[in-house]
């Protein structure tokens, strides 16, 4: 009985590593959470229908009191729209990226709209090593349906000091890709004894 059941293969890791004459860079997909990406997609079609009926009630309405109010309330949820809509092509296509070059780490996230470009300079980092607060369980899709790309409210299985601020970066990978990616940008001679 024990022997005919299927032995597990090991976990592939999630991030892509290219090495280049400059650095390396990381690219970390983004999380793809089906019950997340279902329920927006359902939402989103709810969403159109209340949109459509409360555009197209505007132009009708002639009391300028129910049309404030009915402006706010459009403005309020295509802003809501426009979040879950933001949140649902990063689950699907978007990436992370870690870029090691020129003594500059850059991170952004690819197809994750309004999305700010971060630079920080190697030799400023301290600290870099695994986030003992991290945990995949909380599900990062919860923190960014706001409009603000905010690294207080990111998690990530990578941690470093920046001055007096915490980064936390590689929101998608386990904690052993994690230590492994930290070995290979010690062997690649980017993070340095001073950086951890």
């Amino acid at each position: 009985m024990f022997g005919s059941e299927k032995i597990e293969r090991p976990y592939p890791a999630k991030a892509a590593i290219e090495k280049t004459m400059r650095g390396i860079k990381i690219d970390i997909p983004a999380p793809k959470e089906p019950f997340a990406i279902l329920f927006l997609l359902v939402w989103m079609f709810f969403w159109a229908i209340g949109e459509y009926t409360a555009i197209n009630s505007l132009f009708k309405s002639s009391e300028l009191a129910s049309s404030g109010f009915l402006m706010f309330w459009i403005a309020g949820w295509t802003f809501g729209g426009f979040s879950a809509m933001r949140v649902i092509i990063y689950m699907l296509f978007g990436k992370e990226h870690l870029v090691f070059e020129d003594g500059q780490l850059r991170v952004f996230r690819s197809y994750y709209i309004f999305s700010r470009k971060k630079v920080y300079s190697i030799g400023s980092i301290t600290n870099f090593s695994l986030n003992d607060d991290f945990s995949q369980s909380e599900s990062p899709w919860k923190v960014r349906l706001g409009g603000k790309d905010d690294d207080s409210k990111k998690t990530g299985a990578l941690k470093f000091d920046y001055g007096m601020k915490t980064i936390e970066v590689g929101d998608n990978i386990e904690e052993p890709e994690a230590r492994y990616l930290i070995q290979i940008l010690q062997e690649a001679n980017v993070l340095k004894e001073e950086n951890l």
